[in-house]
């Protein structure tokens, strides 16, 4: 069974498996596509443009088309598990669910290329090691689609190499080159492109944009969160000086004035002269180059003569004994 192949930029690859159910209930498009298994971001972005830009590229060319819905299926992954992200997947997508619709057997393909809503197809990172699997992948007279803005990174020798293989290596600017090439006369088959009715509807999942803004939103409130606790660690914010209460100063207390009694004269005021020296008992040093007077000191008082007696010219009477 020819294979419809989802390339990597690690040299692994998807397999893609696309159904189609008609659409139930309000939606913002006409036409929608969500991954199995689930996946958010740029890869369900990438869904949502490949079923935008499929239906309106059929619609012009037939007005047949119905409004859709496109699960599309992850399968018989060929190496180790990858990252399911990113928006080059678009335009498998879009190959993938206009096969689905027009019903058409194809050889294998592979296709790697970010496909705008209106059909533009844009260049790809890692496109050499997309090509290197996908020369394992697709048989002969399969076909491999890249962007035409990538067509000067793809080296002689694996242009070579697919030759010798008998595989169709393609680039392409726009989804109506792949469409025009693989669906010839797809404006002619009015007949095919109709869903039947009888299909099962399908409610797709609950929106991943809604979850993949929570998740970002959550994200970018932890980083914020963490930025302003690093902030703080290395500029800690200078502690800012509590006022203390100034003590209230006490008021003096009026000083009441004397009274004075004027029956009272003033006391006179003692007259102080000036204070004698004290010597302390010690004798003054003499000054230099000055003789010291010679001080007298006081000798024994001279006794006083007894007084003799006064002569008179009476007789002295001798008294002789009694």
């Amino acid at each position: 069974m020819n294979q419809t192949w989802l390339l990597f930029d690690n040299s692994t690859a998807y397999s893609i498996s696309c159904t189609i159910h008609p659409r139930i209930g309000e939606r913002r498009s006409l036409a929608d596509a969500y991954v199995v298994p689930a996946s958010f971001g740029d890869f369900t972005i990438a869904a949502e443009n490949a079923a935008a830009a499929t239906y309106d590229s059929l619609v012009a060319k037939n007005d047949a088309i119905s409004p859709f819905v496109a699960t599309l299926k992850l399968l018989d992954r060929t190496s180790a598990k990858t990252n399911i992200a990113g928006e080059s997947g678009g335009l498998i997508f879009a190959i993938a669910i206009a096969k689905t619709l027009l019903k058409k057997d194809l050889p294998d393909i592979a296709a790697t290329g970010i496909l705008q809503p209106d059909g533009v197809v844009k260049a790809v990172g890692g496109l050499e090691k997309k090509l290197v699997a996908a020369a394992d992948l697709v048989d002969e007279n399969g076909y491999i689609f890249y962007p035409t803005e990538n067509q000067l990174t793809i080296p002689q020798q694996i242009k070579d190499h697919f030759k010798s293989k008998n595989i169709h290596l393609r680039a392409v600017g726009h989804i109506e080159d792949v469409f025009n090439l693989l669906f010839d006369g797809a404006n002619e088959i009015s007949d095919k492109v109709i869903i039947p009715q009888d299909a099962a509807p399908v409610t797709a999942p609950k929106t991943p944009r809604v979850m993949m803004a929570a998740i970002v939103i959550l994200i970018l409130a932890g980083l914020l969160s963490f930025g302003i606790y690093y902030i703080k660690q290395m500029h800690p914010p200078e502690p800012v000086p509590i006022p203390q209460p100034q003590p209230s100063e006490p008021k003096p207390e009026p000083i009441a004035e004397p009274t004075v009694d004027p029956t009272l004269k003033p006391e006179p005021a003692p007259t102080l002269g000036p204070e004698p020296e004290p010597t302390l008992g010690l004798k003054p040093e003499p000054k230099p180059g000055i003789e010291p007077e010679p001080t007298l000191e006081p000798g024994p008082a001279d006794p006083k003569p007894a007084p003799t007696p006064a002569k008179t010219d009476k007789p002295e009477i001798d008294k002789g004994f009694e």
